[in-house]
């Protein structure tokens, strides 16, 4: 029954002189054919949106990447309820302003949906919808840069006994060993070791980068261990069994694997320990241990040393040491 029909039927029960309870239990007969929902509200130019989202698969971005900028997108058309060609610098900062005072986010979070915003809006100058970017007016947010925190190089080892599988002493001397990122370890695939030159090919990393990462001594054993005793066809590195099928490992099931063996070493740890742990402490060792900063951004698959430099910040006791060491 369609809305119009229903509010016919309503008008001429009511000009029949019905009273309020006869009308009441009236409606409440007939309610059953209705699905009555609230339209969700849609902001303006919800093409543009569906364009530069359209756009960006082209490019193969993730699909959790496409959905934090349609998360994004969609709330920031919705509170401005302007065309995008009229959405003006000073939109754009009322909105963080909103974000950072009502919404409390922190300047990390501001610093993400500003660099959002930016990339739609050029999006839009190349392709004719808007004549400027309005974002360009306002300056990077700046943000607090933490030392990223990592285990001690004991703590590896108290995880590396608690293994109580095969797959697990591998998919912890794998974590350290390459320091890749948890989407990276779900998609490594067997073909792309290179047993000789003890390297990993990781295809279609962070902003679609492909790179080489590399087995030590003790990610190489424990590897080849595990990978003989799969009897399985799936060509993914680290799998999980789901009936009679071998499918990859999900995020989470890494980290409820990592949950497992932090609950089996029985004790405590310096930091949480997570998969990203294990890139954090990687990175860490190996700034320590002299490898330049620039050699670490691209084992790491960072796009900016800046991001690198954040685990270098860690080295300021090294610093500290050798200025008392040549100083003095």
């Amino acid at each position: 029954m369609s809305y119009n029909l229903f509010r016919s039927s309503l008008s001429a029960l009511l000009s029949d002189g019905m009273t309020v309870v006869e009308v009441l239990s009236c409606l409440d007969s007939v309610s059953a054919s209705f699905d009555i929902s609230q339209k969700e509200a849609m902001p303006h130019d919800p093409e543009v949106l569906s364009m530069f989202l359209a756009a960006k698969d082209v490019e193969e971005k993730s699909c959790e990447t496409l959905k934090l900028y349609r998360s994004v997108l969609y709330r920031f058309l919705d509170f401005t309820d302007k065309p995008v060609n009229a959405i003006t610098t000073s939109d754009i900062r009322k909105y963080l302003s909103m974000c950072k005072q009502e919404r409390k986010c922190k300047n990390v979070t501001i610093g993400n949906i500003r660099r959002i915003l930016n990339g739609f809006f050029e999006w839009c100058v190349l392709e004719g919808i808007c004549v400027v970017n309005p974002v360009k007016r306002i300056h990077a947010i700046k943000q607090e840069k933490s030392p990223r925190k990592a285990m001690k190089r004991i703590e590896l080892e108290y995880l590396r006994n608690a293994c109580a599988s095969l797959r697990d002493k591998a998919m912890v001397d794998f974590l350290y060993s390459t320091g890749v990122r948890v989407s990276e370890f779900c998609s490594a695939r067997i073909e792309n070791i290179d047993w000789e030159r003890k390297t990993v090919l990781i295809e279609h990393g962070k902003g679609d980068v492909t790179r080489l990462t590399y087995l030590n001594p003790e990610a190489e054993v424990s590897l080849k261990s595990y990978l003989s005793s799969r009897n399985d066809n799936s060509p993914y590195i680290f799998t999980r069994k789901s009936g009679c099928v071998s499918m990859p490992l999900s995020a989470k099931a890494i980290q409820n694997a990592v949950d497992r063996i932090v609950r089996a070493a029985g004790r405590s740890f310096s930091v949480h320990i997570t998969p990203h742990v294990f890139r954090h402490t990687i990175a860490t060792v190996l700034l320590q241990n002299g490898m330049p900063v620039e050699q670490v951004q691209l084992f790491l698959g960072h796009a900016n040393i800046n991001t690198t430099m954040i685990y270098a910040e860690v080295r300021d006791e090294d610093v500290r040491r050798s200025h008392m060491l040549y100083a003095a």
